[in-house]
């Protein structure tokens, strides 16, 4: 996967295509986000599920959050 995606992102990258410069960004976004996929188990396991890309990202940074206390004012409360 790691090779593959390696070539694939070389082949399209958008200084070294000739494919129009913002077709080539898509697909060089793209190839980035399926080797995010394929190579991490959680989110390979959540894709085959039926979720796609932006539901995977959004779901992970939901549970940093959490994790990080949710949000609030990153102050603490009001005045004293």
């Amino acid at each position: 996967i790691k090779k593959a995606s390696r070539a694939a992102a070389v082949r399209y990258h958008p200084d070294s295509t000739t494919l129009d410069k913002d077709e080539a960004e898509r697909l060089f976004i793209e190839i980035g986000e399926a080797h995010e996929i394929l190579t991490d188990e959680q989110r390979r396991a959540a894709y085959d599920r039926g979720e796609d890309y932006e539901d995977i990202k959004k779901r992970e940074q939901q549970q940093a959050a959490q994790q990080r206390g949710g949000g609030g004012h990153p102050f603490g409360g009001g005045f004293p």
